[in-house]
C-alpha cells in the first residue's frame, strides 16, 4: 500500500501552532489566506493611515503588492506636520 505524501507546509499545522501558543490567526488583506502571528515578518505590512498598518502574510507576492500600495499611499497622503510643544 502506497502512503500519501504530506504537503511541505500544511496550513492546519500553522493554525494549530498559532492557537496553542497564543498567536493571532487572521486573513491576509491582499490574498485572503489565513496566516499566524508566528509567520509575520518585519516589513510585511499594509498602511491604513499614518498611525495604523495591517500585517500581511508571508508570501513574496503579497509583500510586493503591499509595497506598491504603500508607495501609492505615501504619495497621495503626505505626512502631517509634527509639532513639538515645549
Amino acid at each position: 500500500m502506497r502512503r500519501k505524501r504530506i504537503p511541505h507546509n500544511p496550513r492546519w499545522l500553522n493554525r494549530l501552532y498559532a492557537f496553542l501558543f497564543g498567536y493571532f490567526w487572521l486573513p491576509c488583506d491582499i490574498c485572503g489566506d489565513g496566516f499566524g502571528g508566528h509567520e509575520w515578518l518585519p516589513g510585511h505590512s499594509l498602511m491604513v493611515n499614518w498611525s495604523e498598518a495591517r500585517g500581511i502574510c508571508y508570501k513574496l507576492e503579497c509583500k510586493i503588492e503591499a509595497e506598491r500600495r504603500n508607495k501609492g499611499f505615501m504619495e497621495d497622503n503626505p505626512h502631517p506636520p509634527c509639532y513639538i510643544y515645549l
